[in-house]
């Protein structure tokens, strides 16, 4: 394993702990909360919007580190027409709008264990395809993929994109959270 590698898979673990931490304290009325977040008007629509997307990106880094073709990922957004993983404002065109807004989760859907062990067993699966990934392999230049790539950026620079994908999220979550009263405030 090479240093670039030991540096993805420590942001990996650094995002997975990030967003089970608040994962864990969320309640039915949190999903409710605005969020200025461009993929949805509520935390709820980016907690919806984060299950919909981890899917999607393990298929096309699964068939992108074994090499499986590039045919565009399908997933639950291509239906609506989105399944882009990351925001408009990360410093490159991908030639689509980020404009969809994901649903607010009834609260009969929101099952707080069964998205943190879905977080979790991504992380897994995710820590799976990184590890051992050679350098070669890191700047080498997938074809482009709808949602995901452009074809002109390495795979290196498209895995950070998506850690930064998931960063921006987290903030936005944390940003519209701040001041809620805690589950454990009474």
């Amino acid at each position: 394993m090479n240093g670039r590698t030991n540096e993805i898979l420590r942001i990996v673990d650094r995002l997975d702990a990030e967003l089970i931490d608040l994962l864990s304290g969320l309640t039915v009325p949190d999903l409710a909360t605005p969020c200025d977040d461009p993929s949805g008007p509520t935390v709820g629509a980016i907690v919806a919007h984060l299950a919909e997307g981890r899917p999607q990106a393990i298929a096309w880094l699964t068939a992108t580190v074994r090499g499986l073709g590039t045919a565009p990922v399908p997933g639950p957004g291509a239906a609506s027409g989105h399944d882009h993983p990351h925001g408009d404002d990360h410093g490159h065109d991908h030639g689509h709008d980020h404009g969809h807004q994901h649903p607010v989760p009834a609260a009969g859907q929101f099952d707080e264990a069964a998205l943190i062990e879905g977080v979790r067993q991504a992380g897994t699966v995710i820590r799976g395809l990184l590890d051992g990934l050679t350098e070669e392999q890191l700047d080498s230049v997938p074809p482009a993929v709808e949602g995901f790539t452009d074809g002109t950026r390495t795979l290196f620079q498209i895995i950070n994109d998506l850690a930064e994908h998931q960063t921006q999220h987290l903030d936005y979550m944390r940003k519209a959270l701040a001041g809620r009263p805690t589950r454990d405030a009474g």
